[in-house]
């Protein structure tokens, strides 16, 4: 008989409660944590403007919150990233310390610099495009934005210029007052561009935070679907991917995010 201690149940419900008492740590205030009979456990401080819903193994799908404002992760992701995951949630709640960009220089940022603070910063996986621009405080980089090349956009016009905006993340546990806005406008200015897109993750809430600094939401993109094996996760693409992926990695199992919302600013 198998120890029920080393059940996946009993496993994600260590790791959950690790990931409550390492939150309630850094918020040095309690926080709820609700078990619902799906095994999805909800996590929550009544002051802030969000729920966390955590998802184990066998969930595959994300559930209705009826809340926009709901961040959904899965257990997979606090075993490497629990303590990213804590101190982003601390700058959603509000307790992040500010720093005005006026105060910050702006500066092109090496490969070498922009990999290692995305490793340290953002949730998801590393990526350095063609850009890297950054602000720096006190000679220390504390945010980074990297954007892919410039596209030329024939329906738009002949010399319609557009570029993605791949990457976002500030140095953890700062909130850059007005960072972002003085990245794209920096970018869009040095390379001539008409617009900038990007995508929001729809499981780490709304498009609310850009919308405010002029980007338009012009579609909606379909949830997509994940291989997780241990930590890792891998695009299913299509059926033979998926089978390819059961094959190398057959302890493995399904996920599917919440979807994404691409956005556009415009000169």
């Amino acid at each position: 008989m198998a120890d029920a201690a080393n059940t996946p149940l009993v496993i994600e419900k260590n790791l959950v409660n690790s990931f409550v008492s390492l939150l309630e740590e850094y918020a040095g205030k309690p926080i709820h944590c609700e078990a619902h009979d799906s095994g999805v456990y909800t996590i929550y401080e009544s002051s802030w403007p969000f729920k966390l819903w955590v998802y184990p193994k066998d969930v595959q799908k994300r559930l209705d919150s009826g809340n926009s404002s709901a961040i959904h992760i899965d257990t997979y992701q606090l075993i490497n990233d629990q303590l990213k995951i804590v101190k982003r949630l601390l700058i959603y709640a509000g307790l992040a310390q500010k720093i005005f960009a006026r105060k910050t220089t702006l500066s092109k940022v090496n490969k070498i610099e922009a990999l290692a603070f995305l490793k340290r910063y953002h949730i998801q996986e590393p990526f350095l495009g063609k850009h890297r621009w950054g602000l720096y405080y006190n000679d220390e980089l504390v945010s980074l934005a990297v954007f892919s090349n410039k596209r030329t956009m024939r329906e738009k016009g002949d010399n319609y210029q557009s570029a993605e905006l791949i990457r976002f993340c500030n140095k953890s546990p700062y909130v850059i007052v007005g960072g972002l806005s003085k990245l794209l406008k920096y970018h869009m200015k040095s390379k001539n561009l008409q617009d900038i897109m990007t995508y929001v993750d729809k499981d780490w809430g709304s498009s609310k935070k850009l919308e405010k600094i002029g980007f338009e939401l012009v579609d909606q993109l379909a949830p997509i679907s994940f291989w997780i094996h241990e930590s890792e996760r891998f695009l299913v693409r299509d059926p033979a991917t998926l089978l390819e992926l059961k094959e190398r990695y057959p302890s493995g199992y399904l996920k599917e995010n919440s979807g994404s919302l691409k956005m556009l600013l415009k000169l």
